[in-house]
């Protein structure tokens, strides 16, 4: 009897596990959502950044208004710019 119960304790949490699994595989890579989209990462990226004074509502000016950021794919980056990165770290 114990034996049984035991094995349906065990049972059960292999399917809890199993369906959480497949939850957080459909909810992340096979839906992820609209902010994940790459035309909505790439509006982001090229949005001006604002810099205000201390007061919070003075504006100096703004990062990025006449360069905007780009996205580069990273088999374009060059070798050693990615071995500059790691040597910094």
């Amino acid at each position: 009897m114990l034996k049984k119960i035991f094995i349906f304790v065990v049972g059960l949490t292999c399917a809890a596990i199993i369906a959480s699994v497949c939850a957080y595989l459909w909810l992340v890579a096979y839906f992820p959502g609209e902010a994940i989209r790459q035309e909505n990462i790439q509006h982001t990226l090229a949005m001006e950044s604002p810099v205000f004074y201390n007061d919070a509502t003075t504006k100096i000016g703004v990062f990025f208004q006449d360069a905007h950021r780009q996205y580069i794919p990273f088999a374009k980056l060059p070798e050693k710019f990615i071995n500059a990165l790691i040597a910094g770290e």
